[in-house]
């Protein structure tokens, strides 16, 4: 009896050794170093890994949904973070140049948006606050980018056409990088966290 109760702590106690060891390495686990800057971030997968670098500091928590034994682990949500003067300047020329025509010069989008054209797109959505851009990833947008359509290469809903051919990696995140820059504070929080959530 005695034997098979000191067997009953051992286990209980590796365990639990098991599970502390396990949060140790989750609260110090290391994010994807910076890639140079002429990386080619056109393979899909690779947008995020390249363009969010969090670090576990305490600014704020959210749930984290990846796994339903974890949906109660609250993790830190690093701080949103800052937009390059310069990227939004060479930003602002590329989407003059490839987006606006679609898009609208100030991102307002085409009038209708939301609604199906009779030939079943939509039309451009915009790229503002009043669009839905900020409700994606920064993956999903990228890939949406270089991919065209929703991502998937199926532009026949969307009408997006990819650029892959035409944007480097640095020109699309120059021109997302512009786009940010113009949304408010609380929806740049948002898609942050969509973004760190890998959403």
């Amino acid at each position: 009896m005695r034997a098979s109760r000191n067997r009953l702590e051992v286990a209980v106690a590796g365990a639990l050794a098991l599970i502390l060891a396990g949060l140790i390495l989750f609260s110090f686990q290391s994010f994807s170093p910076q890639p140079p800057a002429e990386a080619d971030i056109r393979t899909p997968g690779t947008a995020y890994a390249l363009f969010d670098r969090p670090t576990l500091i305490p600014e704020g928590t959210l749930p984290r949904p990846t796994h339903p034994a974890s949906a109660n682990i609250l993790v830190t949500v690093p701080p949103v973070p800052p937009i390059s003067p310069i990227l939004v300047q060479d930003g602002r020329k590329l989407y003059d140049q490839k987006c606006a025509s679609c898009h609208g010069a100030n991102l307002e989008g085409q009038p209708g948006w939301r609604k199906k054209l009779p030939g079943g797109q939509y039309p451009a959505p915009p790229q503002n606050d009043s669009g839905r851009t900020w409700h994606q990833a920064d993956a999903a947008i990228y890939r949406i980018i270089f991919e065209g359509g929703d991502g998937s290469r199926n532009a026949a809903q969307t009408g997006m056409p990819a650029f892959r051919d035409q944007l480097t990696g640095r020109d699309a995140v120059a021109i997302v990088s512009y786009v940010k820059s113009t949304w408010s504070t609380e929806n740049r929080q948002f898609q942050w966290e969509m973004t760190i959530q890998g959403h």
